[in-house]
């Protein structure tokens, strides 16, 4: 059984033949990525992206930057802007991706439907719009979420497995806005993407860290297929086992409160919660990964290899290898 098939089988509930592989440290990685150039969304260092915000790097320990000011500054003056436009993108790099990995599962990065929001619009004036400027908020979301569209087409046209959504919702201990306001605004929105990726065979998964509880079940009702998620234990683990089988989770034992401590019995169990909690073995539903900064997020190396060897000592408990 390949990569691709045990990913495949994995979300589908289909009973792979063992748990998947992210794992950077030991060089096992199931998964391929790649993007267009320029680089169609996600956060910088430093520079211009395509979309012509200007990012400054705030550590030299860090791989990403923060936006230096709001590029739009006004809902009435739009000129200037335009949206980058993927077919004049260079794709060679994914076709290239696609080619040499026929047998890895190829995911898409995608253009984010908030955090390209307010990395142009700025944060608070964000989450002030939700209650000032609604009207402009939902035509500009409607203008990102054709824009999604168009990259799910062009990233199924080379044969991509899914598209993936880097947009943090949480706070340590709640949405960064009321659950009202996220389905009101960006739930119909996400769902026009997920069924255009669905319609061409792809599945769509999404990265939110923090407190996300409140909005994990619409995401699975609008057809959300893969979850990934850093921190578990700020929601509970058992509260978000009750959305075992309806969605699959793809993470690491928790960054913040597990792996942090560098305690490995402790990483060891919490390893085990998830792979059973979480998924539905020997069916699926469940991605284990390794953290990609471990060291900035001050993780030792023993305390990762102990969750890399538990992941396959459990691959080979509940799935047989």
């Amino acid at each position: 059984m390949t990569s691709r098939e045990i990913v495949r089988r994995t979300i589908e509930f289909q009973r792979p033949q063992r748990l998947a592989h992210c794992f950077s440290m030991t060089g096992e990685n199931d998964f391929c990525e790649a993007c267009p150039d320029p680089k169609m969304d996600g956060s910088f260092g430093a520079g211009v992206d395509a979309w012509g915000v200007n990012w400054e790097s705030v550590n030299k320990n860090l791989k990403g930057g923060q936006v230096s000011h709001a590029y739009i500054e006004d809902w009435n003056d739009l000129s200037g802007f335009t949206f980058p436009v993927p077919g004049r993108a260079n794709w060679d790099a994914v076709k290239k991706t696609r080619q040499e990995n026929p047998d890895l599962y190829m995911i898409g990065p995608g253009a984010s439907l908030y955090a390209r929001l307010h990395y142009l619009r700025g944060q608070l004036n964000t989450w002030m719009d939700i209650h000032e400027q609604p009207e402009a908020l939902c035509a500009f979301l409607d203008r990102l979420a054709d824009f999604s569209i168009e990259l799910v087409e062009r990233y199924a046209d080379i044969g991509c497995d899914a598209y993936m959504y880097w947009d943090d919702w949480g706070l340590q201990d709640r949405l960064m806005i009321s659950p009202e306001s996220w389905r009101q605004l960006w739930k119909p929105r996400y769902a026009r993407v997920f069924d255009a990726a669905h319609r061409r065979r792809m599945r769509v998964f999404m990265h939110s860290c923090g407190y996300i509880i409140d909005i994990l079940p619409d995401l699975a009702e609008i057809g959300l297929d893969v979850i990934q998620q850093d921190q578990q234990i700020n929601m509970g683990v058992d509260n978000l086992a009750k959305l075992a089988g309806k969605i699959t989770f793809f993470c690491p034992v928790d960054i913040q409160q597990v792996l942090a401590t560098g305690d490995i019995p402790r990483i060891r169990e919490h390893a085990r919660q998830l792979v059973t909690k979480l998924g539905v073995p020997p069916q699926g539903g469940f991605l284990p990964m390794q953290y990609g900064d471990y060291m900035g997020a001050g993780h030792t190396k023993e305390a990762v290899l102990a969750m890399i060897d538990e992941y396959k000592k459990l691959s080979v408990e509940f799935f047989g290898g």
